[in-house]
């Protein structure tokens, strides 16, 4: 006869084999099992126990092996299976696919077809919407032991509205006008180690993972005549921030409400939000997208008599 030398991948003693149901399975040294549909490409397995094994049979729909120091073990047939890892960008994209486990019988030379289902999509139409808001710089912030309504500590951002906003043309907004109750967030903060906001009842709003950068609530507003706004709010713990902080620029921050709605009165939807990565899980939040245009009456000219 001639015979086809192949090779198993791998270097160790083999001391049996075994064909039955269209699969040839060999078992040897440390436990190590080989199999395959052709004889030509051998998977390479693990009985789980290191110990070399000598015998095998089939029965009952089992395989089983037995070896040294009285080891006994069995196996039911394989089923077709295999394990890959996306690599998805952050607007959901996927660019490259890895098989780590093709499952049995898969041809690592052969490309692999792969089906990827639409994410599902929840989608709900608000009409008659009112919304303001504004953002800018945080300018200082400050700690106490003791917040609002709360024995938690709380700490205190100083907002500086953006000069951008205070151009007549976008609003003439030359402080926040954020109010007590709104909540809002903290991004590209510079000082601190992760905060967690909480409400009243000590339950979390979020939990922040990057310094400062979270959403939080405004238990108390406090407007000065220079226009700092300063935001008081109720945290869980003050570690990993100092007591005072004051810059140039701290971190960024932005509020933004909607108000005076009508909903989907038979079919209202939940969105939910990922608090539990600071800013970093709100970025995966709900889209809000407004699908009418803004009307807007000017004039690029005067008219004179």
């Amino acid at each position: 006869m001639t015979w086809s030398v192949v090779s198993s991948g791998s270097t160790f003693n083999l001391n049996s084999v075994y064909y039955n149901d269209n699969v040839w399975v060999a078992i040897g040294q440390s436990g190590m099992v080989l199999n395959s549909v052709d004889t030509n490409t051998w998977y390479k397995k693990f009985v789980g126990v290191g110990t070399d094994y000598n015998g095998l049979t089939f029965g009952d729909g089992k395989l089983v092996t037995v070896g040294l120091s009285s080891n006994i073990a069995y196996s039911v047939p394989e089923t077709v299976s295999a394990a890959a890892t996306a690599t998805v960008s952050a607007a959901g994209t996927i660019s490259n696919i890895t098989v780590n486990d093709g499952g049995f019988g898969y041809d690592s030379t052969k490309s692999v077809e792969v089906l990827i289902s639409v994410e599902p999509v929840t989608i709900e139409t608000i009409t008659s919407v009112e919304c303001d808001g504004d953002y800018g710089l945080v300018v200082g912030v400050g700690t106490s032991a003791t917040g609002v309504g709360t024995i938690s500590p709380m700490v205190q951002f100083e907002l500086d509205s953006s000069s951008f906003l205070e151009q007549a043309g976008f609003g003439g907004i030359t402080k926040s006008g954020i109010q007590t109750g709104y909540y809002y967030v903290v991004t590209n903060s510079v000082v601190g180690n992760g905060l967690t906001s909480i409400n009243v009842d000590n339950s979390a709003i979020g939990v922040g993972t990057t310094f400062i950068d979270n959403v939080y609530r405004a238990d108390q507003v406090v407007t000065s005549n220079s226009g700092i706004v300063t935001v008081y709010s109720n945290v869980r713990s003050l570690a990993g921030l100092g007591t005072t902080s004051i810059s140039p620029k701290i971190a960024n921050y932005s509020w933004g409400r909607f108000h005076s709605f009508t909903r989907d009165v038979l079919n209202p939807q939940s969105f939910t939000i990922d608090n539990q990565n600071g800013y970093t899980g709100l970025t995966t939040a709900p889209v809000v997208v407004r699908i009418e245009k803004l009307s807007e009456n000017y004039s690029d000219f005067d008219q004179t008599s």
